[in-house]
């Protein structure tokens, strides 16, 4: 997940609730900063057996010299715990951001994972009522 605000929540809820990791993106600000403490302060419970402590703070770069250099770390990291190839952005999915959606799709898909924005699946129902 990157940036966000209030609504962000409920998304690091349901991952919880289904036992997904959580793996905020600090460099874009909002409650991704929150998130990310959240979950290193309960990193041994949480983490502990799927991703090394040293590797978790990846989602913490504040600067990074590329993007792609970024996304290519995250990836990384997502392929560590995961049990699918199936990944989820949990973003705001505005116009301004279509540039971002698109680099990480991109590298998402060199690593060989699936990566779908949930509005654009039509079969999908509403995460929320």
């Amino acid at each position: 997940m990157m940036g966000g605000g209030p609504g962000k929540h409920r998304g690091v809820h349901l991952c919880r609730t289904v036992n997904k990791p959580i793996l905020p993106i600090t460099a874009f600000g909002g409650a991704a900063e929150e998130i990310f403490a959240s979950e290193l302060k309960n990193f041994d419970k949480n983490y502990g057996r799927r991703i090394t402590r040293e590797s978790y703070p990846l989602l913490d770069e504040q600067f990074p010299d590329s993007i792609d250099e970024l996304v290519a770390n995250i990836v990384g990291l997502c392929s560590r715990p995961s049990t699918s190839n199936a990944v989820f952005g949990v973003m705001a999915y505005r116009k301004e951001l279509a540039d971002s959606w698109h680099t990480i799709k991109r590298v998402v898909q060199d690593y060989n994972f699936d990566c779908e924005r949930m509005d654009m699946v039509p079969d999908t129902d509403r995460t929320f009522p």
